[in-house]
């Protein structure tokens, strides 16, 4: 099987080396279990004249994966497709993404897109926008994995736009749990697949945290969407009213610096460590050196991180509307909050320190609750959606031929 896959999650050479790279993962797990398999990437790359860079650096950034122009990873080909957007909101990234198709009229010559079994589309918009022409440009069958992208729905254009590029796919796959609850209430056959997991966050594990202070842990990128400022406001609360516990933070990102400033400033710094990057093989000890998980990050996509902790048999705290909220049952396999709430943060966070039967409990069943989502079970998943999507282009193909000949 050869397949397309048209995403703009992925990490660049030179950009981002260490970012995005679960959609690689996904389609090296593939590989591995079906050698026959090979796959290319069409990268979207937003462009903007190069004076837009003063008003803002992340255009710089933009331009510099444009710049690319295409590249290797892995065996599998990735070719950079130049668009303009306006990502302010989802109207507008609708609106705009027609771009992607006007500008790469000649992707259909120089990838031989015709060679491709299936295409699969790894969001809505941009990606489907293009996904979905060369899919009817070539007759070939199509697959979305979709985002967080519920702000699609609330504009009549890109509501509209979404469903008409939704109805064409095959196979529908949601990454994040409240996007698969909405496609489903709109009449799609969507199925929720998250992110997998590597084989090594499954070992058998020992908690040896002792019982006093509680170590709390977030691991995460560090970044305003995060709300670990928030965490920290709490914590100082929670310390004036005599709670006992640690709070490390793990990661890096272009937040740490204020953390770190607001640490000092709210006098948390000997119960608060920044330990820096963690190595992703070093992430389930880290892990198992815990007793609680905090990230109430809003908007968040999925939040691997929040499995990996579940597979430790730590207890999670996360946000409302965000990342796997819904997948589990709020306080009994993790917690979910308005991040927002300051004081619905803090007394969540007050019962979990105070109850360590509660966060043992809450450990062992979201562990349960993890365990389907090795990245061999995930694969499988995916193998099911290719094959039943090329069962149904066949079908199509067969009627189509049929109703020529007669």
């Amino acid at each position: 099987m050869k397949i397309l896959s048209v995403t703009a999650a992925l990490p660049i050479p030179d950009v981002f080396e260490n970012e995005n790279d679960v959609t690689l993962k996904f389609f090296g797990h593939l590989k591995a279990d079906d050698p026959e398999v090979s796959v290319d990437h069409l990268y979207p790359a937003l462009c903007a004249p190069k004076f837009m860079e003063r008003f803002k650096s992340d255009w710089g950034m933009y331009n510099r994966i444009f710049e690319k122009k295409g590249f290797v990873h892995d065996g599998m080909r990735v070719q950079m497709c130049p668009y303009y957007c306006l990502r302010r909101f989802g109207w507008s990234r609708a609106l705009t993404s027609h771009s992607l198709v006007w500008l790469n009229r000649k992707l259909e010559t120089e990838m031989n897109i015709g060679e491709y079994d299936v295409i699969h589309a790894q969001k809505i918009f941009p990606a489907g926008m293009l996904a979905c022409h060369l899919a009817r440009r070539f007759k070939k069958p199509l697959v979305f994995s979709v985002r967080r992208e519920m702000d699609l729905w609330d504009h009549w254009y890109s509501r509209g736009l979404a469903r008409k590029l939704l109805r064409q796919a095959s196979g529908i796959v949601s990454i994040n749990y409240k996007m698969n609850e909405l496609l489903v209430e709109d009449g799609f056959d969507s199925q929720f697949v998250p992110h997998g997991l590597d084989d090594f966050f499954f070992d058998e594990y020992e908690r040896t945290t002792p019982q006093n202070p509680v170590r709390i842990l977030s691991l995460c990128r560090l970044m305003k969407l995060k709300h670990l400022d928030k965490v920290l406001l709490a914590m100082k609360n929670l310390r004036e009213k005599g709670f006992d516990f640690l709070y490390t933070i793990a990661g890096t990102g272009e937040d740490e610096a204020r953390l770190k400033s607001l640490t000092h400033e709210l006098g948390l710094e000997d119960i608060v460590e920044f330990m820096g990057r963690v190595e992703y093989m070093d992430v389930p000890q880290v892990m198992k050196d815990h007793d609680l998980f905090v990230m109430p990050s809003y908007p968040e996509i999925m939040g691997r991180v929040y499995f990996e902790a579940m597979a430790q048999g730590v207890p999670i705290l996360g946000a409302n509307e965000s990342g796997i909220d819904g997948f589990f049952e709020n306080w009994k396999s993790g917690v979910s909050v308005n991040h927002a709430d300051l004081q619905e943060l803090e007394g969540a966070l007050q019962t979990l320190i105070s109850d360590p039967e509660l966060r043992r409990i809450m450990g062992q069943k979201g562990r349960s609750l993890v365990q389907p989502f090795s990245w061999d079970s995930i694969v499988k998943k995916y193998q099911k959606v290719y094959e039943d999507a090329l069962q149904k282009s066949n079908r199509v193909d067969g009627r189509l031929q049929r109703s020529s000949i007669s």
